[in-house]
Formats: C-alpha cells, sequence, structure tokens
C-alpha cells in the first residue's frame, strides 16, 4: 500500500485523518483473523515462518497430550510430508487425562 502525500497542504484535516486510519489500519494494528473454538471464536493471526520458497526450520515437533495420538501423528506426518518438511516427530509421552468426547 503506498500513500501520496505530495499534496498535503491541500488535504482538508478529514482528509489526514482518513489517510492516516487506513495507514495505522495496514502498518500498525495487525491483521486479526478468527476461526471456531468450542465455545468462543478465537483470535488469530496469520504469520509467514518462512520465505516463500524456503522450507520452514522446524527441526523436531512433540505432540500431545491429546486423546487421539496416532491419528493427530499421522496426520502431521501427511501435513508435513505434502509442505515439503523434513521434521522429526515423537509423542510428548504425558498420558491424556481429558474427557475423549465433546
Amino acid at each position: 500500500m503506498e500513500l501520496d502525500y505530495s499534496n498535503i497542504e491541500r488535504l482538508s484535516p478529514e482528509e489526514i485523518r482518513r489517510r492516516r486510519e487506513e495507514f495505522d489500519r495496514h502498518f500498525i494494528e495487525p491483521p486479526i483473523k478468527f476461526r471456531e473454538g468450542s465455545s468462543m471464536l478465537i483470535p488469530y493471526m496469520e504469520m509467514p515462518l518462512a520465505d516463500s520458497g524456503q522450507k520452514l526450520p522446524i527441526e523436531d515437533i512433540i505432540v500431545g497430550p491429546t486423546p487421539t495420538m496416532n491419528l493427530s501423528m499421522e496426520s502431521l506426518v501427511r501435513y508435513l510430508r505434502r509442505s515439503g518438511v523434513d521434521s522429526r516427530i515423537a509423542s510428548c509421552g504425558i498420558p491424556y487425562r481429558g474427557s475423549s468426547t465433546r
């Protein structure tokens, strides 16, 4: 986004304020998105983990605890393989103590 301030002396105070808000919205305030949680909306920000064309710099991933450890590990292996990420994956070894049903 490029803002042109070459004619700033001819802009009205309202136009200056509007352009400042537009600048703040794009460059200062993070682009917060929301996803569905089990009982509320969860805010999050998308952030690049690596530069375009580079592999993620992740060496080890520890999964769990989760009620579906095998399924979680297998889905992570498939996702990483599809993404071209070569990381070691291990279970945390901590037993899941929560309810496995929702």
